[in-house]
């Protein structure tokens, strides 16, 4: 799940004890150009609306179309296709995208926003589950997975199934000008983002604060920070560039579940960083860390470092996804 997915669910559910009905929709399937995975969310009333669908702005349209009642019956499955002028190539077509969704009215009932809350309680646990619709009653329940399936929407006779892991998260250690860039392209690539930082003289250094879109500074010791923060939806990132902060960051990480860890610094330093860190670790365990880290696009500055890291742990995000 997409931390802009979670956004949905808790304005939906503060929709519905406001006593308001919900077009609620759940992306089933995508070609072309549409930039929503399945299981993505989009919810609107009728003069306002959360989420988004693609990049061509078809929850407008969409928003309109419900609105005005020509879309009935729910719930129901309902494909959108975006208008394709004519003398348009294959390639270009390709590129105006069609989306496959499930649509649901939700009615402000006891029901309903029992189930809001229930999902609400969901996103707080560290598990895998589905919700189940059905599509001739519209009755939708929860239920926990074990693990998760290669498929997320699964057609099952009269049901739909939608399965939902959790928001993945960005651990960092250490506040700097890379820091900041990594928090950016973070927070774009739907990541909830945690920095913590114990020196306290760095304060003002970080300007990209919560009421600016940002993140505020976690004030604590590494090691309780990732004790706290971490599970398998998690990449750790040490960029202290200091021992005595990244090292037990970095063997807190190497005790959790994260499916990254990484720590800035050059070979020679990561050599010197296993060589520490060894008496405490097995060396299966220390080659979790990814260090150099990063991709190597051969980048130098803070900004293009940044890229390089996204660009690795998003590759290593894909990776569990397809293991799991």
């Amino acid at each position: 799940m997409q931390n802009i997915d979670t956004k949905v669910i808790l304005k939906v559910s503060t929709w519905l004890e406001e006593g308001k009905s919900v077009w609620f929709c759940t992306v089933m399937e995508t070609y072309g150009a549409a930039s929503r995975p399945p299981s993505s969310l989009f919810a609107c009333i009728k003069n306002e609306k959360i989420g988004y669908l693609s990049r061509d702005a078809s929850e407008d349209n969409l928003q309109k179309k419900l609105q005005e009642g020509t879309i009935e019956g729910f719930p129901l499955f309902y494909t959108y296709k975006k208008h394709i002028p004519k003398g348009l190539t294959l390639e270009e077509v390709g590129r105006c995208g069609t989306l496959k969704l499930l649509i649901e009215i939700l009615y402000p009932k006891d029901e309903t926003i029992a189930h809001f809350k229930q999902w609400l309680k969901l996103l707080s646990e560290k598990k895998v589950y589905e919700r189940k619709v059905h599509m001739l009653t519209g009755k939708a329940i929860f239920q926990n997975r074990e693990k998760q399936e290669n498929k997320i929407v699964i057609y099952d006779n009269d049901e739909v199934r939608f399965l939902y892991t959790q928001v993945y998260k960005l651990l960092i250690i250490g506040i700097s000008q890379l820091s900041m860039y990594l928090t950016k392209l973070a927070i774009l690539a739907e990541y909830q983002v945690y920095i913590c930082e114990t020196r306290k003289e760095l304060s003002s250094s970080w300007t990209f604060h919560k009421n600016k879109g940002g993140v505020d500074i976690c004030w604590e010791e590494p090691k309780s920070f990732i004790q706290r923060l971490s599970d398998a939806h998690s990449a750790v990132l040490a960029l202290a560039h200091f021992p005595r902060i990244d090292d037990p960051a970095l063997l807190s990480a190497l005790c959790s579940d994260s499916f990254y860890i990484g720590a800035i610094g050059s070979n020679k330093n990561a050599i010197k960083r296993k060589e520490r860190l060894k008496e405490k670790c097995s060396e299966e365990n220390l080659n979790r860390i990814h260090g150099p880290v990063g991709l190597n696009i051969r980048s130098k500055t803070p900004m293009e470092i940044a890229v390089s890291i996204m660009a690795e742990i998003i590759l290593e995000q894909d990776k569990q996804r397809l293991v799991s």
